[in-house]
């Protein structure tokens, strides 16, 4: 057992208590107690301790919508500027998957995984992608997770988009990894998901299947819902239904299924996603990238769907993307009242926290005994008195984007003084970029 003392902890528990001058028991991989230093030292005298002097410590940020693979587009040749959506996944994203090999796949996890880790972000649901390199391609990026320490849910993404021949490895690689992670060896840092990329790019065949396998092993899916209007208009002309009603019919819909971006939908697809309890991820970096539109999550947390938040592949900073959650929605209602910090909060903290404990045994996200000892230190010290009246407004608006200085994950430091533990980052990055270099070089053939 060991102590973390003398933090202003931010709890964020069914409180949402404020500790100043705290400290936290952690216990293999678990929180064991926590409350003001000098009790919690009178409780554990003979404990080791680790004095945060004042800085503000929080909970590990969950990122519940990712794109790992992602790590090699930032300043990729790209042939011409994409103007619409179609034309961005077209030009830069089904040209990177397909570029993609063992290797690229490890080392896209390993410099994306540090990069969570120094953001703050400590479990990520991931959504993968490699064409060219699909069976194994989820062990490539555990390999890398794990040597980070990372808490990871991880999917392959099936699509039809390559020919049936790569769906059906796409649909081979869920079922391996699945199975896999149900094993009683499995790693308690890893979950699976079953992986589809969106409606408009997946047969009728393909899809059934997915839903057959995905259903028998009771994995729920993770796929793209109506993230521009290509996604309907192809469905609804190829399907005669709308994506929703497609995917519901198919028993695709339900309370373990992530459901990413839902920007386009009906009043009748927002009330079966309500009647099936299905995981909506809110995503306003990307959505704001990509020019595709806002989702309406003001009426749907109003449903009481459950709506979370994630990145979609544009960076892990979960601090960042919950104050641009709030930002989006006051900018596109020109209402600067409906989208409360405490609102941004709620996605970024409560809900994600529920989503996790759909896929994980363990409690995660908030600072309470028995959750697992995921934990972030700040060393930024706040000019006013935080309560839960006020936590809101401060780590929306307050918090500066500071280095992160300490990270646990399972009780495990990951992270001292800015530096990954166990891990030669000027290596990692030199072999990334020689990567990159050859993924680029592929790009142009």
């Amino acid at each position: 057992m060991f102590l973390l003392t003398n933090g202003l902890l931010l709890t964020f528990d069914s409180r949402n208590r404020v500790i100043d001058n705290g400290a936290i028991a952690i216990d293999g991989s678990l929180i064991k107690d926590i409350g003001a230093t000098a009790a919690i030292k009178r409780k554990y005298p003979t404990a080791k301790g680790y004095d945060v002097n004042g800085a503000l410590v929080l909970p590990g940020m969950i990122n519940v919508h990712t794109h790992l693979y992602s790590a090699f587009a930032c300043g990729m040749p790209v042939s011409g500027s994409p103007t619409n959506f179609v034309q961005i996944l077209k030009r830069i994203w089904w040209k990177l998957d397909c570029a993609l090999t063992e290797e690229d796949i490890y080392y896209s996890a390993l410099v994306t995984g540090i990069e969570a880790i120094k953001s703050g972000t400590t479990t990520i649901f991931d959504h993968h992608s490699s064409p060219r390199a699909v069976p194994n391609s989820l062990e490539h990026i555990a390999r890398a997770l794990l040597q980070l320490g990372l808490r990871a849910n991880l999917c392959y993404e099936v699509s039809d988009r390559d020919g049936n021949r790569i769906a059906q490895q796409g649909l081979q690689e869920n079922l391996r990894w699945i199975t896999n992670n149900c094993s009683v060896q499995h790693n308690p840092l890893l979950s699976a998901s079953f992986g589809l990329h969106a409606s408009f790019t997946l047969s009728e065949s393909t899809l059934r299947q997915a839903a057959e396998l995905g259903n028998s092993l009771n994995s729920g899916f993770h796929i793209h819902l109506a993230e521009d209007t290509v996604d309907q208009v192809i469905t609804k002309k190829k399907y005669r239904k709308s994506v929703v009603h497609r995917l519901a019919d198919l028993g695709i819909l339900g309370k373990k299924t992530i459901a990413a971006h839902g920007i386009y939908l009906s009043a009748s697809e927002i009330d079966i996603l309500k009647q099936t309890d299905t995981i909506i991820v809110h995503n306003p970096g990307s959505n704001m990238n990509n020019a595709v539109g806002v989702a309406p999550v003001i009426e749907m947390l109003k449903r009481n769907i459950l709506v979370g938040l994630g990145t979609d592949g544009l960076g892990n900073d979960m601090i960042t993307e919950l104050r641009l959650a709030g930002l989006l929605h006051k900018l596109a209602q020109h209402d600067p009242r409906v989208f409360s910090p405490e609102l941004a909060l709620k996605l970024a903290i409560e809900n994600n926290r529920k989503i996790t404990a759909r896929f994980f045994a363990v409690p995660v996200g908030m600072l309470t005994p028995d959750a697992a000892a995921d934990i972030i230190v700040i060393k930024q010290y706040p000019a006013i008195n935080l309560s839960a009246k006020n936590i809101g407004s401060y780590v929306v608006y307050g918090m500066r984007p500071v280095p992160i200085d300490t990270v646990y994950i399972a009780g495990k430091k990951v992270l001292e003084h800015g530096k990954i533990c166990g891990i030669d980052e000027q290596k990692v990055y030199q072999q990334a970029r020689e990567r990159a270099k050859r993924v680029w070089s592929r790009l142009l053939q």
